[in-house]
């Protein structure tokens, strides 16, 4: 265990390196100069474009810029914003503990929805209400984000005045930050609710098929109990690898919510960084979305063992 631990964490930092480094040149690559994007077309000046260029440390080879970004973010030092004029590390402490409390509360929603949902379906396979969630969960997956956030805001905000549209409240605030986040949180959470029963309901099918089921039954279980003692924890490791993921897959659908809600978060700070070619802010964001993805599931891979003793690792 303690081998394939240490083996995993050398993976993680290796993956984290190449993402790094890819996005890094993926990212410089993209048409648009960000000297001359401050400037605007009206203040086009090639003379003061070439200046900003060299306040930037633009001017320098490409590996060079390379090779000082990643001297800097090993010691934790991101940079600064070309346009907010700040640490990008503060930018990011500000910005983030938006996107992470959305997406908690999106995961939250996904889990309760989805998991009873496909234990339900999993258990009364081909009957009406089996039939009935297949329909929802379909229309869960093809309703687009930013529509489905569109239609919530106009029922429950518009129409019914029940949820704020738009703007975010502190934690300090309980009762104001759970009416500003329960609308986007809502709008992340159902798509991946939608996957999240459709997975559940096939593990379920497949696990109840299996004879030690059978054999649960003929020693004449309740079953209840045979769904939860025996099933369940037996589908338990399927279902944290998924909800592992969907931590990972919410984080990069935030950049959607966070635009339709206006929200102060991370992803919404990402698309206005594209937008005007903020290379530091643009960087940092792909390192900590990749760093989650990647620590998730090197969480889950651990944590295999504890949910089925069977699996060993070398």
């Amino acid at each position: 265990m303690v081998v394939y631990a240490l083996r995993r964490s050398l993976e993680f930092l290796v993956a984290l390196f190449v993402l790094a480094t890819f996005s890094f040149f993926m990212i410089h690559m993209m048409p648009g100069d960000p000297a001359s994007l401050m400037l605007g077309p009206e203040q086009m000046d090639p003379i003061r474009v070439e200046e900003i260029t060299k306040e930037l440390n633009l001017d320098k080879p490409l590996l060079v810029q390379y090779a000082r970004w990643l001297g800097k973010s090993l010691r934790g030092n991101l940079g600064f914003s070309y346009y907010q004029k700040e640490r990008v590390i503060d930018i990011l402490t500000k910005s983030f503990l938006v996107t992470i409390c959305i997406v908690l509360f999106a995961l939250l929603i996904s889990v309760i929805i989805g998991i009873p949902t496909g234990i339900l379906a999993g258990t009364r396979p081909n009957t009406l209400l089996d039939k009935c969630l297949a329909v929802v969960v379909i229309l869960g997956i093809s309703f687009p984000q930013f529509w489905l956030g569109l239609v919530l805001i106009f029922l429950f905000g518009v129409q019914l005045r029940w949820f704020p549209v738009a703007g975010w409240a502190p934690l300090s605030t309980p009762y104001a930050f759970l009416a500003h986040a329960f609308l986007p949180a809502l709008t992340l959470g159902l798509s991946q609710a939608a996957l999240l029963s459709r997975l559940t309901r096939s593990t379920m099918l497949d696990i109840l098929s299996q004879n030690y089921i059978t054999t649960a039954r003929s020693k004449g279980l309740k079953e209840t109990k045979v769904i939860v003692k025996h099933a369940l924890k037996n589908a338990s490791p399927i279902m944290v690898t998924m909800i592992g993921l969907s931590i990972g897959i919410l984080l990069g659908g935030s950049v959607i919510v966070e635009t339709v809600f206006t929200l102060p978060g991370f992803g919404r700070s990402f698309l206005v960084s594209v937008m005007r070619r903020d290379y530091p802010v643009i960087q940092a964001y792909t390192l900590c979305i990749g760093s989650a993805y990647l620590s998730i599931n090197l969480l889950v891979d651990l944590l295999y063992t504890y949910l089925d003793p069977r699996i060993l690792y070398n």
